[in-house]
């Protein structure tokens, strides 16, 4: 009895052990997690994942800035219209304070400086979100995404948003697949061939000459 199992039965059952901790286990949850993948030896590594949001927060810059345009024009109607009028009603009910000049003036400086916080950042931001889109203008990125933040505070109606997209681009534009995204873009390569890399790992050809919009 000693003698088989320390002859091939022993070495069997070894063997089915063995393949069984080979073997994947078909009830194991799926692996949904984002790998990054080289889009050639020795080239960047890649995550399609952060390539994707790229562009959704490219997407969003153009929406962002389009609302802040919105803000800005208003408040300029508010900077023209309204002084005017509050001293036209003050001056019907012949109730008019001394220094009311000043007050209208104050109120047209304050309503001209809010609408020039929306109309400049979101000028800049629908630009650089355009940009963004096809992978040029990194830096004009990142600037849009600061301004629109900083600048925000004087409309005081975009800076939750201008906020939030401030937090959530630098943590997009900042990460390495992003930047060696850029670079490729740069080098000639189009957004979908630079995709396709990252999520196939297929390697990239030679890109043809880049435009002069590249640059």
């Amino acid at each position: 009895m000693n003698g088989e199992w320390h002859g091939p039965r022993c070495n069997a059952l070894a063997s089915q052990v063995l393949m069984s901790l080979n073997t994947p286990n078909p009830y194991a949850s799926p692996d949904f997690t984002d790998k990054e993948v080289r889009s050639a030896p020795g080239h960047e590594v890649l995550s399609p994942a952060i390539i994707i949001q790229q562009r959704v927060l490219a997407v969003l810059l153009i929406v962002h800035g389009s609302l802040m345009l919105i803000v800005g024009f208003l408040l300029t109607g508010m900077a023209v219209m309204l002084p005017p009028l509050v001293a036209a009603d003050m001056k019907r009910q012949g109730n008019v304070p001394p220094g009311m000049e000043n007050m209208t003036l104050f109120m047209a400086i304050t309503y001209g400086v809010m609408a020039a916080c929306g109309i400049l950042p979101g000028a800049l931001q629908i630009y650089a979100g355009i940009r963004n889109l096809w992978l040029k203008g990194h830096t004009l990125g990142l600037v849009a995404l600061g301004v629109a933040g900083v600048l925000s505070v004087g409309t005081c109606y975009c800076l939750p948003t201008g906020l939030a997209m401030l937090i959530y681009g630098l943590i997009i534009y900042l990460h390495q697949s992003t930047l060696a995204a850029f670079r490729l873009a740069k080098e000639g390569h189009s957004y979908k061939d630079i995709l396709d890399a990252a999520t196939h790992g297929r390697p990239l050809s030679k890109p043809p000459v880049p435009h002069h919009f590249a640059q």
